[in-house]
């Protein structure tokens, strides 16, 4: 029978765990994500250790993906509707999971999210994304996120589907977004786009 890489790793952890081996480090922690595709510099930090991003690494809880300049990571979130995340060059991004919701912490640069749909029945069917200014929740939605430097905005743009924007200072509500409308929150609340 012939496996992916991804299948038969998950394979050896599995028969690891039965035998009582030792299992990998980072095998130890919730998988939330695979990196589909690397272009120029990108690294990730776990268990206080950094090391380069390469095509095929398992992303767990916790772990934080850093793209350098003119570098891009696409990586593929697992217990989800089918999606696709681009990270941007100069982006920080930590992943974290609850029962019904797949949180990205994006903490400096941009990312976008292709594909998913719209609920899948016993799936994490909402995604959000927390940056410094704003928590924006979507279930299908493509949209782009970016923080604007000197990280003093966040902007939002939905290019289909629905998203909702909240600000996370006192002046600001929330805010629907739609597809083809793009949303700036700030530390003071919503700036024209």
């Amino acid at each position: 029978m012939n496996r992916s890489p991804k299948s038969r790793f998950i394979l050896c952890v599995v028969l690891a765990r039965a035998v009582r081996l030792p299992v990998p480090a980072h095998a130890q922690t919730k998988v939330v994500g695979f990196i589909d595709s690397v272009q120029g510099h990108a690294t990730v930090t776990r268990h206080s250790a950094t090391e380069a991003v390469k095509v095929r690494d398992m992303i767990s809880l916790g772990e934080q993906i850093t793209t350098a300049d003119g570098s891009t990571v696409q990586l593929s979130p697992i217990g989800g509707p089918l999606t696709l995340v681009t990270l941007r060059e100069r982006t920080t991004l930590t992943i974290d999971q609850t029962p019904r919701r797949t949180i990205f912490r994006l903490s400096e640069g941009g990312l976008v999210f292709t594909g998913g749909s719209p609920w899948q029945e016993g799936l994490r069917d909402t995604v959000e994304i927390r940056t410094p200014h704003a928590i924006t929740q979507a279930r299908g939605a493509a949209l782009a996120v970016e923080i604007r430097p000197p990280l003093e905005t966040t902007r939002v743009c939905v290019f289909s589907g629905t998203a909702v924007v909240s600000g996370l200072s006192e002046d600001v509500g929330q805010t629907e977004v739609g597809g083809g409308h793009c949303v700036t929150i700030g530390v003071t609340g919503a700036a024209p786009p």
